[in-house]
């Protein structure tokens, strides 16, 4: 019996183009699932995307070859670079989830979970922290999820600069593969979804704490903790 093959996951981070990243998989010597993550055209992004599918990588390096945009190079380049770094091994397969670190040393933080895109409630709690003694607010993911109003509070959140984690509903939202019922929202906040962190891990004083969504960590870290939060002390004295 044939062992099945294993498709390898990368994310390249690219130079002078609109999209930072493109993220892709590799398997048996084909391109799969590719995507140019967080601008341009999410259009004509996802037509290369279906066209380039499950093709071998030496015709897909033909089809990218000599195809200028900006700044000296283009996404179809910036491709090619990231298909040779594969191939010389200089760009290593991505992590299974990303762990975003904010070493700043805080004395009290704010922790909002399991937001679903409820605006209203997110702009009513940052009105009655500002009265607290509070260094920093971390959205603990699901931000997004049944709720028409997924595109004000992702944008209440990016205006306030408000540290988030990725949850289950804005990791479906990020692949398109939320509910038919659930409200639509852009190709660009998708992206956004996309490169959310799914653990952060953060200073209390001098205690390092730690803080996610998604029982693929909450088994083994914190059992029982419905929103995966595992921290020495949440405010410090």
């Amino acid at each position: 019996m044939k062992k099945k093959s294993v498709a390898n996951q990368y994310i390249y981070h690219t130079h002078g183009v609109c999209p930072p990243e493109i993220h892709f998989k590799i398997n048996d010597g084909k391109i799969k699932d590719l995507r140019f993550v967080g601008g341009g055209c999410p259009g004509n992004a996802r037509l290369v995307s279906r066209l380039l599918e499950d093709k071998p990588l030496a015709r897909v390096l033909e089809y990218l070859k000599g195809i200028d945009c900006r700044n000296d190079t283009s996404c179809s380049e910036e491709l090619a670079g990231a298909i040779q770094a594969v191939q010389n091994g200089t760009l290593a397969t991505a992590e299974s989830f990303r762990v975003q670190e904010d070493n700043t040393p805080r004395r009290s933080v704010a922790l909002i979970g399991n937001l679903a895109g409820d605006n209203a409630a997110l702009e009513n709690i940052l009105e009655h922290i500002q009265v607290c003694d509070v260094e920093a607010i971390l959205c603990l993911g699901n931000l997004t999820g049944d709720s028409p109003l997924n595109r004000n509070l992702i944008k209440t959140i990016r205006r306030k600069k408000i540290l988030a984690l990725q949850g289950d509903t804005d990791w479906q939202y990020s692949r398109s593969s939320e509910r038919p019922d659930m409200p639509n929202i852009e190709p660009r906040m998708r992206d956004w979804l996309l490169q959310l962190p799914q653990v952060l891990s953060f200073k209390l004083n001098t205690r390092k704490s730690m803080a996610f969504f998604g029982d693929y960590i909450q088994r083994t870290v914190c059992p029982g903790n419905e929103y995966g939060v595992w921290v020495d002390k949440f405010h410090a004295g």
